[in-house]
């Protein structure tokens, strides 16, 4: 018999009210840590959707959400300082640096040379209706700090889960099969004592297992290890977060050539004159026509591209000959670099 006295889920209130009912009302429920964060985002991605605030980019909820998540991992000991901290995140976007912490505000440290290494151009925010709106969702945590605090974690069972998931795919009607129960078993077997689990499985039951498993399950433990390990680092994080980046750049960029065509329900929302448009035809080159001597024009041209590489794409293309300018902007299918864009950008040069 095992005694809970607490659990840690999301914010569903059925299946703690049935706790209370059916094993014991002094149960208490603790946050997860996913789902809190994955909340805060939500808002702010519908708070973009109803205001239509321009500044609220997929850059600038990442950055407000990665606040959110350090001073939740900072402050799990101490009610006063993550309510202090969830005060500052809004202030300190917007340059308000009154109530930050020397710890992890580095305007604290040196204010001439600070700027903000994850907001466009590293610029503050701006605009008094935004501020008030982020306040206010903000205020929801601020007022529930102390149930932050004692905030848990139930990405173990979602690693279980996936496990089960590989060896009984939802897919397949397994749960009705007389394999299920070792299917799941040995899901578990797997999260408690890793990949040599079958190893392990052979010698209980008096069989001899072969070297090749051996080597293999300790291979993927190895693996498994290496892989874990280099996701705590910061550098494992950093990368984790800039390809979450990438995905997101890469997202809007399509959006912006084929229209709204990822969003959920987009079909239902578009009208059907809007369905109707048809994919145009190709651009094909010039007929090339050979030139006669003398006839040559000076012609004087330039290009922007998103990077440095040999994979870069063309973002302008300029030119001037005599009194005739031509200027021509391209949506690239890739993101622009940092490098390229502070260098071209006029909101950039004074850094």
């Amino acid at each position: 018999m095992v005694k809970i006295d607490s659990v840690t889920m999301d914010d569903d209130s059925t299946t703690i009210a049935k706790l209370h009912t059916e094993v014991r009302e002094d149960i208490v429920k603790h946050k997860d840590n996913n789902h809190v964060k994955k909340g805060f985002a939500d808002k702010l991605y519908k708070l973009k959707a109803e205001k239509s605030y321009s500044q609220l980019s997929t850059k600038v909820i990442g950055y407000l959400q990665k606040c959110f998540s350090y001073a939740l991992s900072q402050n799990s000991s101490s009610v006063s300082d993550l309510e202090k901290n969830l005060k500052a995140i809004v202030p300190h976007a917007f340059g308000d640096h009154v109530y930050c912490d020397s710890r992890w505000c580095q305007f604290m440290k040196d204010p001439a040379q600070y700027k903000h290494r994850s907001l466009p151009y590293g610029k503050d925010l701006c605009g008094e209706d935004l501020r008030k709106d982020l306040d206010r969702v903000l205020n929801v945590y601020i007022v529930n700090s102390s149930d932050l605090v004692r905030i848990g974690s139930s990405q173990g069972n979602e690693s279980l889960n996936m496990v089960i998931a590989s060896k009984a795919p939802k897919a397949k009607h397994y749960s009705g099969s007389n394999s299920f129960n070792f299917r799941v078993a040995a899901a578990v077997a797997q999260k408690n004592l890793g990949h040599t689990y079958v190893s392990q499985v052979h010698k209980e039951n008096l069989l001899s297992p072969s070297r090749t498993c051996q080597i293999y399950g300790a291979k993927l433990d190895r693996k498994t290890q290496k892989v874990n390990d280099r996701a705590k680092t910061k550098k494992g994080k950093l990368e984790r977060l800039q390809r979450k980046e990438k995905r997101a750049q890469k997202t809007a960029a399509t959006e912006v050539r084929e229209g709204s065509t990822y969003e959920k329900g987009v079909g239902l929302s578009m009208s059907s004159e809007q369905c109707k448009n048809e994919i145009p035809e190709p651009v094909l080159p010039p007929d090339s026509v050979s030139l006669s001597e003398g006839s040559y024009t000076r012609v004087v041209f330039d290009i922007e591209t998103t990077s440095a590489y040999s994979t870069a794409e063309i973002t302008q293309i300029a030119a001037v000959s005599g009194d005739y300018q031509f200027s021509q902007y391209i949506l690239p299918k890739q993101p622009i670099c940092r490098i390229a864009s502070e260098k071209n950008s006029p909101y950039c040069k004074k850094w």
